[in-house]
């Protein structure tokens, strides 16, 4: 995805390190994760979930 957006795209997360690795949940589950990015025209979102 990174090499197919090119280095000039923009990336955001729900993760955010600088609070202390803390993240926004975006689903219902225990645990997830997402990435998305642009290059402007195009857009990748990547999503990953777990329960305990």
């Amino acid at each position: 995805m990174v090499t197919l957006l090119g280095p000039d795209a923009r990336w955001w997360s729900n993760h955010d390190p600088e609070l202390d690795g803390c993240w926004t949940g975006v689903s219902a589950c225990t645990f997830d994760g997402l990435v998305a990015g642009t290059d402007g025209r195009r857009f990748a979102v990547l999503i990953q979930v777990g329960e305990d």
